[in-house]
């Protein structure tokens, strides 16, 4: 519970903060996204280094070379086409978006973890698809807005893919046997993000950004900066301590509760209070399907824990759970060897 809870919190403050400092005058999130994670690399070392509270093997890191780079470049990608999307659309319909994101953990993890889910499961995940689309529908007057719109939007999607591939990616990566803890996939995957981010900078945002600073208070600028980044070394943290702590479809789920939070936070207390903009051509239709979205998360939620027998009042709808879906409910503590094919094997 604890687990869940620090990183509840520390996603819904770095996803208010993301939105506040990307749709102000700051429009450089290669440039955030690399000092994020060189802010994580520094916070790994210091806590395995200096404080020594998690080990650093770097015969495994060797080992899983590969496999590491991957997921630094699939989590590299997921968060910058994130912070990009913030440009251009609300947090409310990024959201809303990247509640897609079991969608496409299913079939990685249908295919690389051998799970297998229910036909409830399977019906909400449809529904959950089509409330994303409705979610998604322009309403903007102007073929500029409408351009910035679906670039967002895409954006947003593309971001909900990737992740999906890291979520399935990091779950394998931190198995029962791996070895892997958060901290040390810290500290092995944040220093080829930075690399990766590195390379493209210059030749992006570098310029722009070197103006952007000459331009505005450079105290301000340097502690808005470190605010975020520190904020992603908490989320980072706390994302993959959750991710060990349970399964990559449960920790996909365990998401869209953070967007119904998010939500709530932002329509109903931010936007009244006028503390942040937002958007102004939002239709019926884009509400129902924000509705839609969030009652497929919560169906998807309760068939799970109904499977785990956690609901005894919804067997007089669906019946007691069946021995065999018993056993394959997904669980942090079971020994499942995942079949990963190529370079996702661990060995």
């Amino acid at each position: 519970a604890l687990i869940i809870a620090g990183d509840f919190t520390a996603s819904l403050t770095i996803n208010f903060y993301n939105s506040f400092l990307l749709r102000s005058d700051f429009d450089y999130p290669l440039v955030y996204s690399c000092l994020q994670q060189a802010a994580t690399f520094a916070t790994a070392s210091l806590l395995i280094f200096g404080v020594r509270v998690a080990p650093a093997n770097w015969a495994q890191a060797k080992a899983l070379a590969l496999q590491i780079v991957l997921l630094a470049f699939l989590r590299g990608t997921s968060i910058y086409t994130n912070n990009k999307s913030l440009e251009y659309i609300s947090i409310t319909l990024n959201k809303i978006i990247k509640a897609s994101v079991p969608v496409f953990v299913m079939p990685l993890s249908l295919l690389l973890e051998r799970k297998h889910y229910s036909l409830g499961k399977l019906c909400s995940l449809l529904i959950l698809a089509a409330g994303t689309m409705l979610s998604s529908v322009s309403s903007s007057s102007t073929s500029s807005d409408n351009h910035q719109y679906m670039q967002g939007i895409l954006l947003a999607f593309c971001s909900a893919a990737v992740g999906a591939s890291s979520v399935v990616l990091g779950a394998i990566l931190m198995g029962k046997n791996s070895g892997l803890g958060p901290i040390s996939v810290m500290l092995y995957m944040s220093p080829c993000q930075v690399v990766m981010l590195s390379c493209i900078v210059p030749f992006v945002e570098l310029a722009p950004f070197e103006a952007y600073v000459r331009e505005q208070d450079s105290g301000m600028t340097a502690l808005l900066l470190m605010i975020g980044a520190l904020l992603a070394v908490a989320f980072n943290l706390m994302s993959y301590v959750q991710l060990q702590s349970t399964s990559s479809v449960t920790s996909a789920m365990l998401g869209n509760i953070k967007i119904v939070s998010i939500i709530i936070i932002y329509e109903l207390i931010l936007k009244p209070l006028r503390l942040v903009s937002g958007d102004a051509n939002l239709s019926v239709i884009n509400i129902l399907g924000y509705m839609v979205t969030l009652a497929a998360g919560i169906a998807f939620t309760m068939f799970s824990l109904h499977e785990r027998g956690q609901l005894k009042w919804l067997d007089r709808v669906l019946g007691k759970p069946e021995e065999r879906s018993a056993k394959l409910v997904e669980s942090p503590n079971e020994d499942v060897s995942p079949r990963v094919p190529g370079c996702f094997r661990l060995c």
